[in-house]
């Protein structure tokens, strides 16, 4: 049985009085971008030694991968054999919505 809002609250709530105050809204079109000046120039790597960063990643990440106990997932691949190869059939593979994401992705 639902009694209303009021006997939800305390009673002591329900007949006082509430105090609203009115603060200034911050300035949306004050800049939120920060000019921070670095002592040392940016760090750039050739081209060589990023491959090799890279590469390194890569490893450490294959590595970790196969000291876990969790088996990575895997998915099943359907091998199908067609006998016939209609228009309707060769037009819905190359250009059906259906296999559009396949396509991109290959």
């Amino acid at each position: 049985m639902f009694l209303g809002r009021k006997c939800l609250l305390p009673s002591s709530l329900s007949e006082a009085s509430f105090v609203f105050q009115e603060v200034d809204a911050p300035d949306p079109t004050a800049s939120i971008i920060e000019n921070v000046e670095h002592v040392e120039p940016a760090v750039a790597l050739d081209a060589e030694e990023a491959a090799l960063k890279v590469e390194n990643e890569w490893a450490d990440h294959v590595q970790r991968l196969s000291q876990t106990s969790e088996t990575p997932p895997t998915e099943s691949i359907y091998l199908l054999e067609f006998n016939r190869y209609p228009e309707a059939f060769r037009k819905a593979l190359s250009e059906g919505s259906a296999l559009e994401q396949c396509r991109v992705a290959l």
